[in-house]
């Protein structure tokens, strides 16, 4: 486990110390403006703020929770605003996420073995691996929802209401987090309908204290969602202007591009087919955990379903709750692999992951990725743009260069 921790540490230290740039860094820039603001303007976590005024004569914009940011910005207190250290901070959040992947293979399948191989092509992802040292609160929430199942695997053998609880405030905060994660509590009620079903007055207390915690998301959300305005997630594929078509085509682009290139990586796709043949040939559908896995993965679908036209063909990370489940088949096929007389092909496979998710990722740190870079020349020496930045009037301007202060 310490080989994979270093190897991927290995990979990334190159990239830390770049600026917010490559795939995506428009969306990372909003969460760097949160950060930056609860720095330097309000540390009140009620308060995120972003980078301008459209709403009204404040810049506060309460979207998630942000308690990835204010965690961060505490740090910067004290250490002074560092991209390395933003980036750090991130990769250990996604260094926690690998052993939460670990813990949870592990509790699962029963076997240490197997828990590795999982972790190691988790690690390898394409997509993890670029979003390890993204600042993106998709990270915070995926660690603190993996961790919320640990311990509620973990709970179910010691069957003490401490870790029952500590299960659901994790849950919690993964929800809190990103709200797409609510999506995990469907794994519990799946156990709690086909396996945990005894219904006597334990295992209610138990489950009680395992979900009391979503209160608390369910508070926030329901306090902020109104203030989205015109936000096409709300609505999903119900807007009126959402086309069906288009819907469809970004949903077949998931299922045979992003999810065979960008979230299990090519070197591993193989694996992922076995585990579901083998998964069908052992009979395994027939057991209660399986119903627990069609729920939990009947969860997300419909949720990919419903967001399809936001998700669009680029944003990835949206699919971040469908990680665990993924290797969860892949550590499965590489099980079936490892014990048969073709065991060295798993381990070729192992073997050239990170070779793959590198050739996959690299470029994707270059500034010439950066869509904002390209399509958005800043000139401040332009009357006209100083009058927007100056008057704060419906300018929606997110800078890339987050340490740039561009307003004075």
């Amino acid at each position: 486990m310490c080989g994979i921790l270093l190897l991927c540490f290995l990979l990334h230290v190159e990239v830390m110390s770049l600026d917010i740039q490559g795939r995506h860094a428009w969306r990372q820039t909003q969460t760097m403006w949160n950060i930056k603001n609860f720095v330097e303007q309000d540390i009140n976590i009620l308060n995120p703020r972003v980078s301008h005024y459209n709403f009204g004569h404040t810049n506060i914009y309460r979207y998630e929770f942000p308690i990835m940011q204010w965690l961060f910005a505490g740090v910067l207190k004290i250490t002074g605003k560092n991209i390395f250290i933003i980036k750090l901070l991130n990769f250990a959040v996604g260094i926690l996420t690998l052993v939460g992947v670990f813990r949870f293979l592990k509790l699962f399948f029963k076997n240490r073995n197997v828990a590795l191989i999982g972790c190691w092509a988790f690690s390898f992802s394409p997509s993890f691996y670029y979003f390890i040292v993204s600042p993106i609160p998709d990270n915070f929430a995926m660690m603190c929802s993996i961790w919320g199942l640990v311990y509620f695997l973990i709970a179910r053998s010691k069957e003490t209401q401490r870790t029952y609880l500590c299960a659901g405030i994790l849950l919690s905060l993964g929800t809190l987090a990103k709200l797409p994660f609510i999506l995990y509590y469907a794994f519990i009620l799946g156990y709690f309908v086909w396996i945990d079903n005894r219904y006597n007055f334990s295992t209610i207390k138990n489950y009680l204290c395992l979900t009391s915690p979503i209160i608390f998301p369910l508070i926030w959300y329901s306090m902020v969602i109104n203030t989205w305005g015109g936000n096409p997630i709300v609505k999903g594929i119900l807007r009126e202007s959402s086309d069906l078509t288009i819907a469809a085509e970004y949903l077949i682009h998931h299922l045979i591009s992003t999810l065979p290139e960008l979230i299990i990586n090519y070197g591993a796709l193989l694996f992922f087919v076995i585990g579901i043949i083998y998964f069908f040939r052992k009979d395994l559908y027939k057991l209660s955990r399986a119903k627990v896995l069609y729920f939990w993965l009947g969860a997300l679908l419909a949720y990919v379903v419903f967001e399809a036209n936001v998700i669009g063909k680029s944003h990835d990370y949206y699919l971040f709750p469908f990680f665990l489940p993924v290797f969860l088949i892949v550590a499965f096929g590489y099980q079936q692999v490892v014990i048969s007389k073709f065991r060295w092909v798993a381990f070729l496979s192992l073997a050239i992951l990170p070779v793959t998710a590198y050739l996959r990722i690299n470029d994707r740190w270059d500034i010439d990725r950066s869509s904002v870079y390209k399509d958005l020349e800043i000139n401040t020496s332009d009357p006209d743009l100083t009058y927007y930045i100056n008057n704060h009037i419906n300018f929606n301007l997110y800078l890339i260069d987050w340490c740039l202060d561009i307003i004075n």
